[in-house]
């Protein structure tokens, strides 16, 4: 079963599910009006057991004994499937994608502010999945404005940067630096180009 197949089941059983790219888990919820946080089962895409799969109380209010049955049936069948068939690559490494954390910009609680885009307008917001603001490699060298570039670090490399272990930062680093020397690359190849021109 593929993350798309265990969305589908459940959306077909009556519940909203939402596949989530960038935390890589399948969210259940109540309805379609529920928020982002408002999930009551997520299953990580990379879940091997039943204790992989974050669960709230809502799950137990929300679904009768027979529904949770199924819900269960419907995800151990999906924990049966070796990953190799899950379509997790496919889905989450077609192409890389990046976040542009704002230097100097935290919001009122010190959290990190990240470049944004609505209707073609940038700015600075906290993380929210209601904005885009995660960018693919394509988005990032042809419509993020040059200036906003440099600071883009990969998706991948964000999240191990927020873990406690400073090994997994110092690659962090290393993937920011490579990314930070290209950005400078194509921005000079673009300069030259309009010199020339």
């Amino acid at each position: 079963m593929t993350i798309t197949e265990l969305e589908e089941t459940f959306i077909q059983m009556g519940l909203h599910a939402e596949i989530n790219y960038l935390d890589e888990v399948v969210c259940v919820y109540e309805d379609d009006a529920a928020r982002v946080d408002d999930w009551f089962i997520a299953i990580p895409f990379d879940a091997l057991l039943f204790f992989h799969v974050d669960t709230t109380v809502e799950a137990a209010v929300v679904l009768d004994g027979e529904a949770l049955a199924k819900v269960e049936a419907v995800i151990a069948l999906f924990l049966a499937t070796p990953e190799e068939e899950r379509g997790i690559y496919e889905a989450t490494h077609a192409e890389n994608k990046y976040t542009i954390p704002m230097p100097g910009l935290q919001t009122s609680h010190g959290g990190q502010q990240f470049l944004s885009e609505k209707d073609g307008n940038y700015f600075s917001c906290k993380r929210t999945e209601d904005l885009h603001q995660v960018f693919t490699e394509d988005e990032l060298y042809t419509e993020v404005p040059v200036v906003y570039r440099e600071f883009a670090k990969p998706v991948e490399a964000e999240m191990r940067e927020t873990d406690t272990d400073t090994e997994a930062f110092v690659v962090s680093a290393d993937d920011y630096l490579s990314l930070a020397m290209a950005a400078c690359s194509r921005a000079l190849e673009e300069l030259t180009g309009t010199v020339n021109e």
